[in-house]
């Protein structure tokens, strides 16, 4: 939860196949998200990689600055400052704010309410955009680096165990770690028996979601799954999540696996 203005909210997050579905179906499938989760008491709040997806789609773009320059709403930290936080409070597990900023935060004259204009411009501002690019064009190495143990890493029976499962989780986040800031693992004398998984969620989600995206079933990678997997970092840190039907099998599976999910509160868009 966020305490915003003395009041607290649930923090809500829109993968990019709900958001995309919100904008899609006009007002009625926000009029049933908020029937569901009243503004009063939740905070809609969505990845810098859904953002990304969203601004690519011009009517998309068009339908969120209209519905998003009215509607309070927050982007969460990207995965890449989420693990500097994570680093940097492992010691001591710190509780981690996740939101970054509002379209309401935009610069505007005074007394001047926020526009629909407002948002578009923050959302084609060069140096975001330039960023945008930076990811797209990084998509093939994170992918590549994702399924790096693909090869080292098969099950001994037809099916992984709850042993092997956890173990691949343990190894692939230390590694994790590791090719991010090796100095880190150095200075704390890190190893893969010794680090804390649940000091570091946002690397340990990525790993359990690249392990059944990519290991437990044997389907074909996609470069598109990369974000996918990049927008999950900050579900450790969110209360409800709005996703796919892939998605919430998914966070279904690890909630078997491991307790670090146990207050989420998952739903497939189609139950909106």
């Amino acid at each position: 939860m966020v305490t915003i203005g003395g009041k607290s909210y649930k923090i809500l997050q829109l993968d990019t196949n709900a958001l995309s579905n919100i904008l899609k179906e006009k007002d009625s499938k926000l009029k049933n998200l908020f029937d569901r989760f009243p503004p009063d008491k939740n905070l809609i709040t969505y990845s810098p990689f859904t953002i990304m997806e969203i601004s690519r789609n011009e009517y998309l773009l068009d339908r969120f600055c209209k519905m998003f320059s009215i509607i309070p709403s927050f982007f969460l930290k990207g995965y890449e400052q989420l693990r500097d936080e994570e680093l940097q409070n492992y010691q001591d597990s710190r509780y981690l704010d996740i939101l970054l900023l509002s379209p309401f935060d935009v610069k505007r004259p005074k007394g001047q309410l926020i526009n629909e204009k407002d948002v578009h411009k923050l959302l084609t501002n060069k140096k975001l955009t330039s960023t945008f690019d930076k990811w797209e064009n990084n998509k093939q190495r994170i992918l590549e680096g994702m399924l790096s143990l693909k090869d080292n890493f098969q099950s001994k029976t037809s099916k992984y165990s709850k042993k092997e499962i956890q173990y691949f989780v343990t190894t692939s986040t230390f590694q994790q770690v590791l090719m991010y800031d090796k100095s880190f693992v150095l200075k704390n004398n890190l190893t893969d028996k010794n680090i804390s998984l649940n000091n570091l969620q946002s690397f340990k989600i990525m790993s359990y979601s690249v392990f059944y995206k990519f290991y437990s079933d044997n389907r074909n990678p996609q470069l598109s799954d990369v974000f996918d997997i990049l927008i999950g970092a900050t579900i450790p840190y969110v209360d409800i999540l709005i996703t796919e039907k892939h998605y919430f099998d998914t966070i279904q599976k690890i909630k078997k696996q491991d307790r670090f999910l146990d207050n989420l509160k998952v739903y497939k868009v189609n139950e909106l």
